[in-house]
């Protein structure tokens, strides 16, 4: 048994095809994968911490919000 919490994964950073305003455009996308161990972290409160990190990964400029606090 591991006593690890939480395990972050990191792809690699490629070039993909997304959707923007409608068009399809290619950005860099960096895959990530995380696991939580649910002995420790509850399903509903890993849910928030996902959404958090989604939040500020896709909008980076509000981080700066943050460390003006």
């Amino acid at each position: 048994a591991s006593n690890i919490p939480i395990v972050l994964l990191l792809g690699k950073l490629e070039p993909r095809a997304v959707v923007r305003n409608g068009e399809i455009v290619i950005r860099n996308v960096l895959p990530l994968g995380a696991t939580l161990d649910h002995r420790i972290i509850d399903g509903g409160q890993g849910g928030k911490l996902a959404k958090a990190i989604n939040k500020y990964l896709t909008n980076p400029e509000l981080l700066d919000k943050i460390s003006k606090e």
